[in-house]
């Protein structure tokens, strides 16, 4: 079925507004008869023998004769259209380089100048206290299976000078 047996109304109404598809057909056969060629792209917009009956009727009409405006105006456009387009240069392969290898070279030296010039971030070992002897005697008599208590109230006070001892160091 063709577009004109879907549409059942066009007979009847003549002021009906035209598709997409019979615009296209129109501005493709107007420019074809302007120009005497077919635009790029729109070859397939109209039907085969549109525009040789389109032409055959202008050519009745005039015979084929342009007046020397149109003359012009075709001429015009072909220059228009024919214009040389400025070629652009490939880029050489190392200029391709030169821009990822600097962001490179710039960050490696960045980290370079950081890691040399940032300073000892430590200041050597953590000085903790040594253990007590009252630990140490207290250790000895856990291991035998006397007083546990002993040792664990003497190492309570060991751990709290071992972590206000690093507290000292880290917490600046």
């Amino acid at each position: 079925m063709s577009d004109i047996d879907d549409r059942d109304d066009w007979i009847d109404d003549p002021d009906l507004a035209p598709t997409e598809e019979e615009l296209a057909e129109a501005e493709a056969l107007a420019h074809a008869l302007s120009r005497g060629t077919v635009k790029n792209g729109l070859e397939d917009a109209f039907p085969d023998d549109a525009f040789e009956t389109a032409g055959l009727v202008a050519f009745s009409h005039d015979g084929g004769a342009l007046s020397d405006a149109k003359l012009e105006s075709i001429l015009e456009g072909v220059f228009e259209e024919a214009r040389p387009r400025p070629v652009e240069a490939p880029i050489p392969w190392w200029k391709r380089w030169m821009l990822p290898m600097g962001f490179a070279s710039v960050g490696a030296t960045a980290v370079v100048l950081f890691v040399l010039f940032r300073g000892p971030s430590i200041e050597g070992p953590v000085a903790l206290p040594a253990p007590d002897g009252a630990l140490l005697r207290a250790q000895a008599a856990a291991a035998t299976g006397d007083d546990r208590d002993a040792l664990d109230a003497q190492m309570g006070s060991y751990r709290g000078a071992v972590l206000a001892a690093l507290e000292d160091r880290y917490a600046r």
